[in-house]
């Protein structure tokens, strides 16, 4: 069961990067799936030394 579904998440990575790299040749990017993803996720890198210390303390109730 457990490799089945592996098989099946690696064959639908496949097949979303042939069908990219069709839309890429072809320029043709009218279904959703073809698509370029954007640049930026949204994440934020964080400096460390100016990031205030994580409380490892347990919840305080608001």
């Amino acid at each position: 069961m457990k490799t089945g579904l592996m098989v099946i998440i690696a064959q639908a990575a496949a097949n979303l990067r042939c069908l990219r790299a069709w839309a890429a040749r072809t320029g043709d990017r009218t279904d959703l799936l073809t698509h370029l993803d954007p640049e930026d996720f949204g994440f934020e890198e964080i400096d460390p030394a100016a990031a205030p210390a994580a409380s490892t303390g347990p919840p305080v109730a608001a």
